[in-house]
């Protein structure tokens, strides 16, 4: 999904161009009397405009693709790329071009069943996913409350002690995942990089 955010815009606009300049080559060549000319000049302005075209392109493409979004279900996300678990529900996604941080609920369960197929298909077959940790940091591990904040802080998302913070490293295939839990209100908040 991570270079999505340039091709996108890229094929669009090249489509567009590569249907308007013959398009209005043919148009203006009927119209002047130099119609070679009327060609060159469209030919021109077309790679003069190709970036321009683009940016404007990726802005409205932008515009639907990222921001805030909130569904009932995981089934009604349409381009989820396994984002969330299936049976999360109540989810609130803020999505940006490198990743997205979510608020869903989910049964510890059901979000522990799929952080294991994460951590497999993110780091292969012989991973182990990197078990709970919970709390302020100790010098060996890290200070959950204050990731949390500096992740969810902007959203209101408050961080509550007994959460269970769950890591999957990034790989080659994809960027670093992090959750935490709350098995009491099956609250969980995600961040996730592509």
């Amino acid at each position: 999904m991570g270079s999505g955010g340039v091709v996108i815009p890229f094929v669009i606009t090249l489509i567009l161009l590569l249907t308007l300049v013959p398009w209005t080559s043919d148009f203006l060549m009927r119209r002047t009397r130099d119609g070679h000319r009327a060609f060159w000049y469209v030919l021109g302005a077309s790679v003069i405009l190709f970036v321009p075209s683009c940016a404007l392109i990726t802005f409205a493409v932008d515009a639907f693709r990222y921001g805030k979004f909130h569904y009932s279900s995981a089934s009604q996300i349409s381009d989820s790329d396994d984002l969330i678990p299936p049976s999360a529900r109540a989810i609130t996604i803020y999505r940006s071009s490198s990743g997205c941080q979510a608020k869903y609920t989910v049964r510890e369960k059901s979000l522990i069943n799929w952080l294991e197929r994460q951590a497999r298909k993110r780091l292969g077959d012989d991973s182990k996913l990197i078990r709970p940790s919970s709390g302020a940091g100790n010098g060996e591990q890290p200070d959950t409350s204050a990731a949390f904040t500096e992740r969810f802080g902007s959203y209101g998302w408050k961080y509550e002690g007994w959460m269970k913070h769950y890591q999957i490293p990034g790989s080659v295939r994809s960027g670093p995942l992090s959750v935490w839990h709350n098995p009491e209100t099956e609250e969980a908040y995600e961040d996730a990089v592509y």
